[in-house]
């Protein structure tokens, strides 16, 4: 058991190296485009979560994000207000609100997906062909472990 969590640890540092080296490879405009929005974080994870679902509650993005329910929905209340998001009434029940993303919404996480992908593409290219298909092959692997492991769909309550 000691030898597996020094090897979790060791691995979630090497992870976590592998991340920033590509964060601070060249120039990134992912940061830039961040900054520029006046966005926080949590803001910004919840753009992403709603973009990745369609739509959803006010409860899945909570969950996802660890908040309490009225800190999540004073949250999206000011990116509903910032043009980001619209809530609806659920059509089947009218105290659910169903949360989607606008325009302006779906160009942002567009954006920053896009500049994101350049800036790990960028960083990636200067590796070798070998090493290049031995992390598409590990990161396959773990992503489909990770994928079955969660089981559960995020977007629902």
């Amino acid at each position: 058991m000691a030898e597996n969590e020094s090897l979790d640890n060791s691995l979630a540092d090497l992870i976590k190296r592998f991340y920033s080296s590509i964060s601070a490879y060249k120039y990134s405009e992912t940061l830039s485009i961040m900054y520029d929005s006046h966005l926080t974080l949590p803001q910004i994870v919840t753009l992403i979560h709603v973009n990745s679902c369609k739509q959803c509650s006010i409860s899945s993005i909570s969950k996802r994000i660890n908040l309490s329910l009225p800190a999540t929905s004073q949250l999206v209340d000011k990116l509903v207000k910032e043009g980001f998001l619209i809530r609806n009434e659920d059509s089947s029940d009218r105290r659910n609100k169903i949360i989607m993303l606008t325009e302006n919404g779906i160009n942002f996480v567009k954006r920053l997906s896009e500049s994101r992908r350049m800036d790990i593409e960028n960083a990636i290219s200067s590796l070798p062909v070998e090493l290049k298909r031995n992390l598409f092959d590990a990161l396959n692997k773990a992503i489909s472990i990770f994928e079955n492991v969660r089981g559960e769909n995020t977007c629902e309550d």
